[in-house]
């Protein structure tokens, strides 16, 4: 998988035509995935409490891990949404996305005055972008199509419900209720099929995902 992608995500997307290397980590066993970007801003009092971990995951055989994200990030010429790792053995793929941060932010929520889209939402939609870009390539999309499971994760930690649990939420009722509605639409959304034959999953720290 990681030669098939440098070659063919390099061939897309380097005019000059330079092979850009994926960083790539085999694994085994019980082993954790951080949000980089969360993690790298968090402050210090939390980071040095939490493992910087923000995805567990246990596995009986070796899987190799590829950050897509960085490899993505290379190419100039490359915008739009992407998810952070995609992991696979020789039966089943993962696009993976993580998230650490506060609660509130998982469904829609209220930005100054107007509603946006939470991070699940926000998650599925890079996973969505992501299989686009690669099914867009036919040698690729073959390689995934003969993988016996493909699976998309939401993996995420709500830091707040370490960090403050003893602090009470301060959400009005009457904002609680006006954002249920846009909460059941993203619902609805979430549980639509995805492309390709993927499945969509959401899994919260510190539950182990079994490969």
């Amino acid at each position: 998988m990681k030669d098939l992608l440098e070659k063919h995500m390099s061939m897309l997307y380097d005019n000059k035509g330079t092979i850009h290397v994926m960083n790539e980590i085999t694994v085994s066993g019980v082993f954790s995935l951080k949000d980089d970007k969360a993690c790298g801003q968090c402050i210090p009092f939390f980071s040095r409490n939490c493992g910087n971990e923000t995805f567990l995951i246990h596995t009986n055989s070796d899987i190799h891990c590829l950050d897509i994200e960085t490899f993505l990030n290379g190419f100039k010429n490359v915008s739009g949404d992407r998810c952070d790792r995609l992991l696979y053995d020789e039966r089943k793929c993962m696009l993976l996305d993580l998230y650490c941060g506060m609660s509130e932010y998982l469904d829609p929520h209220k930005r100054s005055r107007t509603v946006v889209a939470g991070k699940k939402e926000k998650a599925r939609n890079q996973i969505e972008k992501t299989i686009e870009r690669l099914y867009s390539v036919q040698d690729i999309a073959d390689h995934l199509d003969r993988m016996e499971e493909k699976t998309s994760v939401f993996g995420y930690r709500s830091k707040d419900e370490e960090m403050f649990k003893n602090i009470p939420k301060t959400v009005r009722k009457s904002e609680k209720a006006f954002l249920m509605f846009y909460k059941m639409q993203a619902e609805r959304r979430l549980a639509s099929p995805m492309s390709h034959g993927f499945i969509f999953l959401m899994h919260s720290y510190p539950k182990r995902y079994e490969w």
